[in-house]
């Protein structure tokens, strides 16, 4: 059974989402999701047999301190195998995943420079199982997997919109879709930067963006902090929790007709594991002899 919303800071998301939540059930059978950890063998363009393995549960110490496993992670997405997106060697799970990131052919730059950063605070790097990145799933076939998970991923990709369409493609009927994202000012960068917003994210997705466009952006956010970082896949994108709940309304206004959306299954304010974002859960709906009237429902609720 999926647990009920945590507790949410914002009156206004607390009211949009309570709305939505009390009118929909939030549970779902362990029949309509995969429910054996088992190999898993990709499409042909990438030819290699892939098991489902556990990660290793690195331990960070910073301060004493180790960062925990995320609870309600293990609630949810505990008996199933599923898409880890970047994964990282300080910041584990303990579930048992498919992992997919970039490899050194990919983009030896930014691989060099995250690889490097997981070796310098915990003494070891994530293994990547498939390569890929949060935009491109395409070793997955569609509705194949149980859940898609990442911890601070989606900020890094320049069209996080095209990038949720994509997780619902891989992800099975009552799957879930599992993401944390960093608060506005886990990096200090983002403090002095304007929040994205939803008119943002259409237009990045509307034009198609790519890293290309926000390659001066990043440099005068490091000119500006006398940063030396030799990367480009930095902080594209600034959530807010009422960011999140209106991607979720774009997502089911876009795909009413077609019969697809997501369901609220839980948000945190401040996540259960690093504590310095906000966490998400949506369950995602594909059922095409729902009737359209009930989608209106849980899609715009008055």
């Amino acid at each position: 059974m999926i647990p009920e919303m945590k507790k949410l800071v914002t009156p206004v998301v607390l009211l949009a989402i309570g709305i939505a939540v009390a009118m929909l059930p939030l549970i779902h059978s362990e029949t309509d999701m995969v429910s054996d950890v088992k190999p898993y063998v990709p499409q042909s363009n990438y030819k290699q047999s892939v098991r489902c393995t556990k990660d290793k549960g690195y331990k960070y110490r910073e301060g004493g301190q180790v960062i925990r496993e995320s609870q309600l992670a293990h609630e949810l997405l505990g008996n199933y195998c599923g898409i880890e997106i970047g994964p990282g060697a300080c910041n584990p799970f303990g579930l048992f995943t498919v992992s997919v990131g970039l490899t050194q052919d990919m983009d030896p730059v930014d691989y060099e420079y995250y690889k490097n950063g997981q070796i310098k605070y915990c003494g070891d790097y994530a293994r990547i199982d498939v390569p890929g990145d949060a935009l491109n799933l395409s070793a997955f076939p569609t509705s194949s997997v149980p859940y898609v998970l990442n911890s601070h991923v989606w900020e890094h990709v320049p069209n996080p919109l095209k990038a949720l369409e994509e997780w619902v493609r891989v992800v099975t009927h009552t799957g879930v879709i599992f993401v944390m994202v960093p608060d506005r000012c886990a990096l200090p960068e983002d403090c002095a930067r304007p929040v994205t917003t939803m008119a943002d994210l259409i237009h990045y997705y509307e034009t198609n963006a790519t890293l290309d466009n926000f390659v001066d952006e990043l440099k005068k956010i490091q000119n500006e902090n006398n940063s030396d970082d030799n990367y480009h896949r930095g902080h594209f994108i600034v959530f807010t929790p009422d960011l999140l709940l209106q991607i979720m309304l774009w997502f089911n206004e876009k795909y009413y007709e077609q019969h697809i959306s997501l369901r609220l299954v839980s948000f945190l304010y401040i996540d259960d594991k690093l504590g310095n974002g906000h966490q998400i859960a949506w369950q995602v709906l594909k059922d095409e002899q729902r009737p359209k009237e009930q989608i209106a429902m849980a899609t715009f609720p008055k």
